[in-house]
């Protein structure tokens, strides 16, 4: 199993070594915050792609779908 925090670090450590630089954090800040709607977009699918291999299996799926709180999924405050 997997969680949020792990796949967001994985997408932030650029250099795969499990820490975080500045450089590292800042670029992965800026493409969730400023990024191009692409570039948002390949982030979230990439979280999502566990596995690595360009696809989204149905339990990476499920996984972290349901780690999103039933509120925001349902669009309530």
């Amino acid at each position: 199993m997997f969680f949020v925090g792990e796949r967001l670090f994985a997408q932030f450590d650029v250099h795969k070594d499990n820490c975080l630089d500045m450089d590292e954090f800042i670029t992965g800040l800026a493409t969730m915050c400023r990024g191009s709607q692409d570039d948002k977009i390949r982030f979230l699918f990439d979280m999502y792609d566990v596995s690595d291999d360009d696809t989204v299996s149905k339990a990476e799926f499920g996984t972290l779908l349901n780690q999103i709180p039933r509120k925001i999924l349902m669009g309530h405050s």
